[in-house]
Order: structure tokens, then C-alpha cells, then sequence
């Protein structure tokens, strides 16, 4: 149980150290196209961690 949960907490900091270079990269285009990029963040970014939160939050209760 404990490599499963130090494998995630790997692979989400490994993800947002890759996001936050796609942000750097990309950052005047972002900025001219914010509308999408704040739609972006809402449907790709933050709706799977919310869902991976409710998932591990319903397993625990069992």
C-alpha cells in the first residue's frame, strides 16, 4: 500500500513539473487565448485530480 501511494504522489509530481513547463513554454501564446486556457485547465487539468479525489475518498470508506 505504501509503494502504490509514493508511486502516485511521483507520478502527480512528475506531471505538474511537465505542466508547468508546457506553461512556460507557451506562455504568450496562453496569454492571448486565455478564454481557452482557462477552459483548458478546467476540463483537462482539474476535473481527473477531482475525480482520483472522489475515487480514493469512496475507497476508503469501504
Amino acid at each position: 500500500m505504501v509503494i502504490v501511494h509514493s508511486i502516485s504522489l511521483v507520478s502527480i509530481f512528475m506531471f505538474a513539473i511537465y505542466n508547468l513547463i508546457i506553461l512556460y513554454t507557451y506562455s504568450k501564446s496562453l496569454l492571448q487565448h486565455s478564454f481557452y486556457f482557462i477552459l483548458y485547465l478546467c476540463a483537462l487539468e482539474t476535473a481527473p485530480y477531482l475525480l482520483l479525489y472522489k475515487y480514493i475518498m469512496l475507497s476508503k470508506a469501504y
